[in-house]
């Protein structure tokens, strides 16, 4: 029984003291045989060496939000890479009147067609600007070809004698950003008056 009672008090003492700051242990053994441990000498007690304590450090593994957020944030970054640039306006380099041509003369008409020619093509938000006369004509448009009626809102406007053509490229704030060269066209008509003396003779 006592056997028993001193090997549970050793284990006892063995664990609280390894779980400690790993103070010195002190055995001693009295007149009667009975054998005690302490952290505090005497003159009949031997130091004791404790077994090193085994201990095992648990490897940390990374959380799987932390995982996650990685994840995303990396393909966050290849989308950023994929993603088209905005697509910027190119700059012409053509823009001019095809038709009529310069100087050219017409007889008894009874509208005027217009034609322009424009590279790269009239890109968006970027409007064309008929001009007759140096007095725009009609309102902005995307259409590169327009007709001059000879009479138009109660007025004559192809009437006799030489006009001048230009047309004007206008930006999305209506601002001019280019305009053609300006073009002259003679335009004649005969006359009534003329057409009675004719058959008069």
């Amino acid at each position: 029984m006592k056997n028993i009672i001193l090997i549970s008090l050793l284990g006892i003492l063995v664990i609280y003291f390894s779980a400690t700051t790993y103070a010195d242990i002190y055995r001693s053994v009295d007149e009667n045989g009975v054998v005690t441990y302490s952290d505090q000498p005497n003159s009949k007690s031997e130091a004791v060496t404790l077994p090193a304590a085994n201990i095992a450090i648990q490897p940390t593994t990374p959380k799987k939000t932390d995982a996650n957020h990685t994840e995303n944030a990396a393909n966050s970054e290849n989308a950023a890479e994929t993603k088209p640039a905005a697509t910027e306006k190119k700059p012409y380099t053509t823009f001019a009147i095809t038709s009529p041509k310069d100087q050219e003369t017409f007889h008894n008409i009874t509208e005027l067609p217009i034609s322009v020619s424009i590279d790269p093509a009239l890109q968006k938000s970027d409007k064309l600007r008929y001009y007759f006369d140096d007095a725009p004509f009609g309102s902005e448009t995307t259409n590169t070809t327009t007709t001059i009626p000879k009479v138009g809102e109660g007025k004559e406007i192809l009437v006799r004698g030489s006009h001048t053509i230009s047309v004007s490229l206008i930006n999305e704030q209506g601002s001019e950003i280019m305009r053609t060269p300006t073009i002259t066209v003679f335009l004649q008509y005969q006359s009534v008056i003329n057409n009675s003396t004719q058959n008069g003779r």
